[in-house]
């Protein structure tokens, strides 16, 4: 699957949500590269590959529970993000985002939230600015 059947399969359960993948999805092309898809569960990945290091921050997930997931695992062992202090102020961020509700999982190596969310402009520029502020944070340090 391209990330154009992965939203159109979103959008058989869910205009809004589909529309919020849209979102996100344009916004990472425009200003990084093409996402990456999975072969498993046909998610869409923003990865980012930098001097030294490939930093993925999100998945647009299509199977199971759709929604945008956070990678909080990666992000965490991802310098500067390894410091508590760098890693406390990413956390207050996420949080902070405006009409996103996170749910982590069990081992909290993610946090998700309804795509849906990301229809509304607040949230979704709120999201943008927190990813974009998190690049130039792993750039500076690698």
């Amino acid at each position: 699957m391209n990330p154009e059947e992965i939203i159109e399969s979103i959008r058989i359960d869910s205009a809004q949500d589909a529309d919020g993948a849209q979102l996100i999805l344009e916004w990472w092309r425009e200003g990084f590269r093409e996402p990456k898809v999975t072969d498993k569960d046909n998610c869409i990945v923003a990865e980012l590959p930098l001097k030294s290091v490939a930093f993925t921050p999100f998945a647009i997930q299509h199977y199971g529970k759709q929604a945008l997931y956070v990678y909080l695992d990666n992000i965490r062992a991802t310098s500067p993000f390894d410091v508590d202090e760098t890693w406390r102020e990413f956390r207050r961020r996420l949080e902070g985002i405006p009409g996103a509700h996170w749910s982590e999982t069990d081992k909290r190596r993610f946090a998700s939230a309804r795509l849906s969310a990301f229809t509304n402009a607040e949230t979704r520029n709120a999201f943008f600015e927190l990813i974009n502020w998190s690049i130039n944070q792993v750039s500076a340090a690698n």
